[in-house]
């Protein structure tokens, strides 16, 4: 860049210098000094015959191998002498340069990290949809002919192809109880994939949780009743303002999972309260209960419904329960039961039965 005295404009040149100036210039970087070439020297001389100047200065812009750039300074009418005041202020000026190209080089960088992070999240926010569209797709197709094979199943248990024996009665409950299990798999992964996209439902109206607990149990009876567990609601009626069909979801996890870590002759009891504007559901169990070690990764994906334990389960269920609560503005906990257990706590925002419903 070639700056003259009483312009503004600065020239741009693409060219070496020739061997004489870049010895000087070579030399000005090995000392890490200010270099001063004057008439009084012979081979200074030489050098700025070269250039065409009568006195010049050239200024390394950093030390040593760190330099980023040359300072040359020329006189062209007349020769220059030079003093301690004059090296002092070219120096300043050489280190703010210094500093100057430093920091440009660091936004160029920076500037170039940022495009790329861009391009990053870009191909990952193209990646995640990709693999959210192929979870819906799979999800739906798989929920068709399960629903479907689970309603083939619940007729031939009623009678309706006519009396079965009653070995086939019992493999024909057992597949249904696989298949309504993949169903609940298909759901968590649609809700898993929606929840990811932060796409929840912003959807609330009041809901008796009291009587959508009891839902839900009834609806897995066929699960706890295989095991001979007792399970049962207790409670009035209480109001929560939710999406109804979420709540639901993670009252099914909640339960399920009571019922896989629960032994056999076991008993499972949902409570339902109220207190202090939140409504409480906590489904308590006399299994086996979470060791304190996996407590605090509880409700991370992966990591709960005792699957990193016994290599069993998708780890999604809990982590789905969290999520659930979480956009409802409330929250799930874990607690040890007593003498031996778990008791499971979902808190939702209480409403009242008459309270306007807003999407």
């Amino acid at each position: 860049f070639l700056a003259t005295r009483g312009s503004d404009d600065v020239e741009t040149r693409n060219e070496r210098p020739g061997p004489e100036v870049w010895s000087a210039l070579q030399k000005a970087v090995a000392d890490r000094n200010i270099v001063f070439l004057s008439q009084s020297d012979a081979l200074a001389r030489f050098t700025l015959g070269n250039i065409g100047a009568q006195a010049a200065l050239i200024a390394p812009l950093g030390s040593g191998a760190d330099a980023v750039a040359v300072l040359l300074v020329e006189w062209r009418e007349r020769d220059r002498q030079f003093d301690r005041e004059l090296e002092n202020l070219v120096q300043a000026f050489a280190d703010q340069g210094a500093r100057a190209i430093e920091q440009a080089k660091l936004v160029e960088a920076l500037a170039s990290t940022n495009e790329q992070v861009r391009a990053a999240n870009r191909e990952l926010v193209e990646r995640n949809q990709v693999i959210r569209d192929l979870v819906y797709a799979l999800s739906h197709d798989l929920r068709t002919p399960l629903m479907a094979g689970s309603m083939t199943m619940r007729q031939a248990l009623a009678g309706a192809y006519g009396r079965l024996p009653a070995e086939y009665v019992e493999v024909l409950r057992r597949s249904l109880q696989s298949n309504e299990e993949l169903e609940r798999l298909a759901q968590t992964l649609l809700l898993v994939a929606r929840y990811e996209s932060r796409e929840e439902s912003k959807q609330r109206r009041p809901a008796d949780v009291t009587q959508l607990a009891s839902s839900v149990v009834g609806e897995l009876e066929s699960l706890w009743h295989s095991k001979e567990i007792n399970a049962h609601v207790e409670g009035d009626e209480v109001f929560a303002s939710v999406d109804e069909s979420e709540v639901r979801r993670a009252l099914i996890n909640l339960i399920a999972n009571a019922v896989t870590w629960t032994p056999e002759g076991g008993t499972i009891i949902v409570r339902v309260s109220q207190s202090g504007g939140i409504a409480a559901v906590a489904v308590e169990d006399d299994g086996f209960g979470v060791p304190e070690s996996e407590r605090a990764a509880l409700f991370q994906r992966f990591h709960g419904d005792g699957a990193a334990r016994r290599g069993g389960g998708t780890g999604l269920g809990l982590y789905i329960v969290r999520r659930i609560a979480e956009s409802h503005g409330g929250s799930i906990t874990y607690e040890p039961r007593l003498p031996r257990g778990s008791v499971f706590t979902l808190r939702l925002p209480s409403a009242v039965p008459d309270q306007v419903p807003h999407a």
